[in-house]
């Protein structure tokens, strides 16, 4: 299982190049037997035996270039799929990295605006504090006739800023 997908063979490839390799072995098998008997029948078939030594022997040698070029070929393949994997990885994270400076920078903007909005609020609760000061002391001076004259005044600019502000006019 583990081997089959780091080397990203299918289970029939493998079984195909195991036949085969089993085929091969015993062929080989079979020819060795057949050059030890013939070793053993006559010394005068010597050089006809090294002969087929030989050729085992490229037989053999063949068989491993096969394999292990096929497994080089299978592992540069893995490389190169591990090196595109690894390019689209970098590239996601230098988009993550820019996102996090740009919020970075928006979160700090933003922090600005907050402080400035808190001063002018300051401000504007300051000012609000001091005119309400100013209207507990003129309404202590005026008596309860002007207050109530003021009250209804305000009562209608405030009727009028609602008509105003909501579109009713």
């Amino acid at each position: 299982g583990e081997a089959l997908d780091r080397f990203r063979v299918s289970r029939e490839e493998l079984e195909r190049r195991k036949a085969w390799t089993s085929q091969t072995r015993e062929r080989l098998n079979v020819l060795k037997g057949r050059v030890e008997n013939m070793m053993n029948s006559s010394n005068s078939l010597n050089s006809e035996q090294n002969r087929v030594k030989s050729v085992l022997d490229q037989n053999r040698n063949t068989i491993d270039d096969y394999m292990l070029s096929d497994e080089r070929a299978t592992q540069d393949q893995l490389f190169a799929n591990q090196d595109e994997q690894l390019e689209d990885l970098s590239h996601h994270i230098r988009t993550i990295g820019n996102v996090g400076k740009t919020i970075g920078e928006e979160l700090e903007q933003q922090g600005r605006m907050l402080e400035d909005l808190e001063e002018e609020t300051e401000g504007v609760r300051a000012r609000m504090q001091a005119a309400n000061q100013m209207m507990i002391h003129v309404f202590k001076k005026a008596g309860v006739r002007a207050q109530l004259c003021t009250v209804f005044a305000l009562t209608i600019i405030l009727v009028l800023l609602f008509m105003v502000a909501f579109g009713s006019v």
